[in-house]
């Protein structure tokens, strides 16, 4: 009993821990789960899920601004409704920002994706695609 308790304890320290960080450092947040993260970057309103569940795969550039809401999605979850149909497997896929990179409140970015250099992604933007260097996505 005493174990478990003590076992609750740390893992409660730890989520406080990481709140603490987030609201602290988000870039060394973001750094200490994985994610790569370039000189500059600014995460603003970032939370303990913004970075999915494989944030090592998420590498950002310099100069990187990410808003409030933003997901980044390493992997399709949804594939778990056909695995009985086509055996195990599952589709994961690294995340890569260029430089001076605008990321818009609650964009979600999909996995196996590449952003180029001088982009703006508009708030509640889905991007499915590679997106090439100097453009506005929205």
């Amino acid at each position: 009993m005493i174990r478990q308790l003590w076992c609750c304890m740390r893992l409660g320290m730890e989520w406080i821990r990481r709140l603490i960080l987030i609201k602290a450092d988000p870039v060394a947040y973001a750094r200490s789960i994985g994610v790569q993260v370039g000189e500059r970057a600014r995460l603003l309103g970032i939370h303990g899920g913004t970075f999915g569940s494989e944030p090592f795969l998420i590498r950002l550039g310099e100069d990187v601004t990410v808003t409030a809401g933003v997901q980044f999605l390493t992997h399709d979850g949804g594939i778990a409704v056909i695995r009985k149909q086509v055996g195990p497997f599952s589709v994961f896929g690294r995340i890569v920002v260029g430089n001076n990179v605008f990321i818009g409140c609650r964009a979600i970015l999909l996995p196996g994706i590449t952003i180029g250099n001088n982009v703006v992604i508009a708030a509640g933007a889905v991007v499915t695609k590679d997106i090439p260097d100097d453009v506005v996505v929205a």
